[in-house]
Parts: structure tokens; sequence; C-alpha cells
């Protein structure tokens, strides 16, 4: 196809075929770097959208004080929408590890030291989060006794 483009132009020309090929080829190199500037120009443009979309994503942020064994009420129970990012800051009274059943999060505590978990809710539901005061494991393993210490509770968008 090329080449019987080529040689009808040249005839239509009155142009060696040699000159027409080397204008075809410098034609050729101006619209291959047009194609190379629009793809580089497309893929700037989706990972500038993209940035910006997860610049949109809500943070929510909560506070877990945990005294006694149990957190306040009003701490019992975190609503968050699928794809929201979490920040979850927590204190305690005594040693012990938290962690949230389904997203695999977990955290040591110290006594009057704030702990961060930061992670983004990915699959909806119910999750409860297990507190378990230091020395528990060593004293026959881990025990879930009772209700869980907070909910984790994520709603579809």
């Amino acid at each position: 196809m090329i080449a019987g483009s080529i040689l009808a132009y040249s005839t239509a020309s009155n142009q060696p075929p040699s000159l027409l090929s080397a204008r075809l080829a410098r034609t050729s190199g101006v619209a291959l770097r047009m194609g190379i500037s629009r793809h580089l120009l497309l893929i700037i443009v989706a990972c500038t959208i993209g940035s910006a979309r997860a610049a949109d994503v809500p943070e929510k942020s909560f506070e877990l004080a945990i005294v006694n064994g149990s957190v306040p009420a009003q701490q019992r129970l975190l609503k968050v929408e699928k794809g929201d990012a979490l920040r979850l800051r927590v204190t305690s009274d005594v040693p012990g590890e938290l962690h949230l059943h389904g997203y695999r999060e977990s955290a040591k505590l110290a006594p009057g030291q704030t702990t961060e978990l930061a992670f983004t809710a990915y699959a909806t539901g119910r999750y409860p989060f297990e507190w378990h005061p230091a020395g528990e494991n060593a004293a026959g393993g881990s025990r879930h006794r009772g209700p869980p210490l907070a909910t984790l509770e994520v709603r579809p968008k």
C-alpha cells in the first residue's frame, strides 16, 4: 500500500522515488513525534486525574481510649464508607494488643502512649476490634470474651 502510494505520488510529481522516500520519512518522523507527544499528554492527564481523585478520598479520624479494658460508649461504633481512609489513634492505661478482625490490622500499646493505625476501608461489613491485655496470651492463649471493644462498620458508597 505504501509502495503503491510512493510510486503514484512520484509519477504525479515527477520526482525520483529516493527524494520522495526522504520526504515521506521526514513526514513520518514528525507524525511519530506528534503521536508520542499525544500519548505523553494523555498519560500526564491520566496521572493528574488519578492523583486528584486520591486527594479527594475523605480521611476519617477516630480516637479509642482504652481504660480498664473498655472504651466509652460514643467510641464503640466507628462508621465509615467503603474507600474512606481511616486514621485511628489509640491509647490504653495498660499494655496490650488491639487487633481488627477482617482487616488484619493490629497495634501493640504501651500505657499512656498514643499509637496510630492508618488504613483504607476496602471491604463492607461490621468488623470487631479485640483487645488483649499483655500477658493474656501467655496465660492460656487468646480469648475473646464478651462483646468486642469496638466495631468498625463499613457501608457501601
